[in-house]
């Protein structure tokens, strides 16, 4: 999932945004941070949410990360950086299919429960 995340993100910023400022490195990083995040907590305790995507796979973090962004910079280089991450993160959650899991995608919003079952993606065969 690692090169999935990595190389798909970046291929749709691209072809999305076709903005050739754009700083890579920080897209890669908010394209990954969901599961550099989740997977650990997850893993360690595993008998209370029997999944790995938790909070930071959930709209309300990559949200969260663009409302902090624009609070606390200004226009200019520093925000368009930072405002990456949020956009990789989004874009985490697009390749991950969220939608499938609506309880952790609007989480807290449908409950506070993480749901268990886990959905087979595309990137899951790559």
């Amino acid at each position: 999932m690692l090169f999935w995340h990595l190389g798909a993100s970046v291929a749709v910023a691209r072809y999305t945004f076709r903005d050739e400022k754009m700083d890579l490195r920080f897209l890669a990083f908010g394209a990954l941070l969901p599961d550099i995040v989740d997977t650990p907590i997850g893993l360690l305790m595993w008998d209370s949410f029997q999944s790995v995507r938790l909070v930071a796979h959930s709209l309300l973090a990559a949200v969260a990360i663009m409302v902090l962004v624009l609070i606390r910079t200004r226009r200019g280089r520093p925000r368009r950086r930072w405002m990456a991450v949020a956009v990789g993160m989004l874009l985490h959650l697009f390749l991950d299919a969220m939608w499938d899991s609506q309880q952790t995608l609007l989480w807290p919003f449908l409950g506070t429960e993480f749901s268990g079952q886990t959905y087979d993606t595309v990137g899951g065969y790559i």
